[in-house]
């Protein structure tokens, strides 16, 4: 699967280059990140290189989530699936929300 904006890549390279879309796809690493594994390390690295904003979230600023899928979805280049960095990064810090108390 690719997102929108690797569509709109590709659609341009292949007018350039020529190809198939799955071809320009895996050259130019424009697939989406969807697999479960992936995800989690990606927001675990996330909110491990972010404890305030783990802080500001344990603390009550639900803001924090969107700061901390901004920094995931930055960290994978825009090629995560926004749906499950949200639901993951919510997962995480709840779960260390629950460490705690």
């Amino acid at each position: 699967k690719i997102n929108r904006n690797s569509q709109k890549k590709i659609l341009r390279v292949l007018l350039i280059e020529g190809g198939t879309p799955e071809e320009i796809s895996e050259k130019y690493c424009l697939a989406q990140i969807n697999g479960d594994a992936d995800i989690e390390s990606l927001v675990q690295k996330t909110v491990d290189s972010n404890p305030g904003a783990v802080n500001d979230y344990i603390n009550g600023k639900t803001q924090a989530v969107g700061f901390l899928i901004g920094c995931a979805m930055k960290l994978s280049g825009g090629r995560a699936n926004p749906n499950m960095i949200k639901k993951t990064v919510i997962k995480i810090l709840e779960d260390q929300k629950g460490e705690i108390t």
